[in-house]
C-alpha cells in the first residue's frame, strides 16, 4: 500500500441514494464480473478489478479522491490477495481513518466458497453479506435494501428478466 496514503483531513460522506452508488467488484472470473456488473450498473458507477491487490489500491485511491465506494463485492478465491485479506485490509483502512461503522463501505462476499470456516471468517471481519454463486439477483437486491440502498421494485423486475 506504499504511496497510497489517505489524507488526514478525510471526511467520509455516505450517500444512501442508489442513484449515486459507487461499487467495486473484485472478481477474477470474467463471467462473474459481467454478471455482477450488469446487476449493479443500473444503480451507479461500477469498477471491476481481477485481483485483491488492485481492489485494495482502487479502494484507497477512491478515498484519496473523496469518491469512496459505497459497495464492495469480493470473491474469496483470487490471485494474490484473497477476498478475506482484502476485507481485512479495507476494514483496517476504515478503522485507521476512524470511519464509523454506519458510514463505511458495505462489503458483500460473492463466492463459490461455502464452507463454515470461510463464512465465519468473513462475518468476523465484518462483511455485510455473503452470497454463494450462482448469484440470484433478487436476493442480492433484497440484501442491498436491508443495507440501506434504495432499490425500486421495477428496477429489480427489469434486471431479473435479463438473467
Amino acid at each position: 500500500m506504499a504511496g497510497m496514503d489517505i489524507p488526514a483531513d478525510f471526511r467520509y460522506l455516505w450517500h444512501m441514494s442508489i442513484e449515486s452508488m459507487k461499487a467495486l467488484i473484485a472478481e477474477d472470473d470474467p463471467a462473474s464480473q459481467v454478471i455482477l456488473e450488469k446487476m449493479l450498473s443500473p444503480f451507479g458507477e461500477v469498477d471491476v478489478t481481477a485481483n485483491g491487490q488492485d481492489a485494495v489500491e482502487s479502494f484507497i485511491r477512491a478515498l484519496n479522491h473523496r469518491k469512496p465506494y459505497h459497495l464492495v463485492c469480493l470473491d474469496i478465491m483470487m490471485p494474490g490477495l484473497d477476498g478475506q485479506s482484502v476485507l481485512r485490509r479495507i476494514r483496517g483502512v476504515e478503522n485507521a481513518k476512524m470511519i464509523s461503522p454506519d458510514k463505511r463501505a458495505k462489503i458483500i462476499m460473492t463466492t463459490a466458497v461455502r464452507d463454515r470456516e470461510n463464512v465465519m471468517a468473513a462475518i468476523h471481519e465484518q462483511c455485510d453479506g455473503y452470497f454463494v454463486k450462482p448469484l440470484k439477483t433478487n436476493l442480492v437486491y433484497d440484501r442491498l435494501r436491508e443495507l440501506g440502498f434504495e432499490i425500486k421494485p421495477r428496477d429489480c423486475e427489469r434486471d431479473s428478466s435479463r438473467q
